[in-house]
Parts: C-alpha cells; structure tokens; sequence
C-alpha cells in the first residue's frame, strides 16, 4: 500500500504557462493547451490544431472549443456505456466490450477513467475492447501499485499480437493493440495466463 508521503510525491510537479497567452483559458497552460490539440487530433482535426498552434484565436480555436465539448461529451458517452455493458472479472484481468458504441479513439481513455473512478477493482488490470474499420481495438490499464508487483502491460500485448497477428505495444502500466475480429476471446485467455504468470513470478 502506497504511503501518504508517495501519493503527495504524485501531486506535486511542473506546471509549464506560456505568458503571452490569455490567463484562466486553456491556452495559458501547456497541459490543457495539449488537451485542446488532442481533441483535434482524435477527431481527424488535425488541420484545425495546426493553426491553433500558427495563433489563430478566432475561427481555429472556436472550432477547438466545439471539439473539445464534444470530446468530453463522447467521454461521459463512453463510460456510460462501459457501465452499461459490465466489467468481468477473470483470474489476473478484467474486461469489457464497448463494441461499436465507443469511438476506438477513445477507448483507451475511457479505460483509464473507469480504471481511476473508484468503480471498479483496482487489484487487477482492466482491458477494454471496442470495434474500428480495421479490427479490434483493445487497450489495457494499469496501476503503479500492479507494476510494482510484476505487471508489464507491453510485454502482454507484445507477446498476444505475435500470436494472433495483431499490432500493438505500449508501457508497462498502460498498453493497447489493434487485433482481428473475433480475436478477443483468445486474447483474454491469454492476457489472464501472461498477467498471472508476471504476479506469481514476481511473489516467488
């Protein structure tokens, strides 16, 4: 169990500001700045992004605005869904299907969200699968506390898309693959065996 003194070390770190830019907008501050572009970027905006960053403030960053609220909206959309369809438990892992109804761009996110909420166990990683034009997305979730009991997330999807023919990578406490139709039976079967085989190795 991590010490108050580990979660306060979590808290605590560097906040970039870019000066010239308005105070109290997303602007102002790197990270949200980042969250702003990434709303563009995932939804095939990237254009829009691009002269947010050349300076647009009116038309770019109005469209901005627009992508981002319905970014958030999707993500609110998504974790009702994950709700909707239930999270099962197996042995080492746990799951859920968010089929057509979660954008693929935005399972990874939804993923870590309902990991973080308080929702659901946390003493096992959490993979989440949702459908896209060239397969299956699956992205898996982590927590520091399952790294450092052996967890490596980027070894479990290397070693699956070796097998099923999938592309994939990641880190050790978050990671996600593209895989073939029909193929996330198997890859669960899988994931529960390597995770397991990763907590035991690491307990002996």
């Amino acid at each position: 169990m991590a010490s108050g003194a580990d979660h306060a070390d979590r808290l605590v770190g560097e906040i970039y500001l870019f000066p010239r830019e308005e105070e109290g907008t997303e602007l102002h501050e790197a990270k949200e700045f980042a969250t702003l572009l990434n709303a563009c970027g995932r939804y095939e905006k990237a254009n829009i992004g691009f002269e947010l960053c050349k300076g647009d403030r009116e038309e770019a960053l109005d469209a901005a605005h627009i992508l981002l609220k319905g970014h958030r909206g999707a993500l609110v959309d998504s974790l009702r869904v994950a709700k909707d369809a239930g999270v099962v438990r197996m042995d080492y892992i746990q799951f859920f299907h968010g089929g057509s109804k979660i954008l693929d761009s935005v399972i990874g996110i939804t993923a870590g969200m309902l990991m973080g909420s308080g929702e659901i166990d946390s003493d096992m990683p959490l993979f989440a699968f949702a459908n896209s034009e060239d397969g299956v997305k699956v992205s898996a979730r982590g927590t520091r506390e399952l790294v450092a009991k052996g967890l490596d997330l980027s070894t479990v999807m290397s070693v699956i898309c070796e097998e099923l023919g999938g592309v994939g990578g990641g880190h050790n406490v978050a990671a996600g693959a593209t895989i073939p139709h029909g193929k996330e039976e198997e890859l669960l079967e899988m994931a529960d065996k390597i995770v397991g085989d990763q907590m035991e190795k690491a307990v002996a």
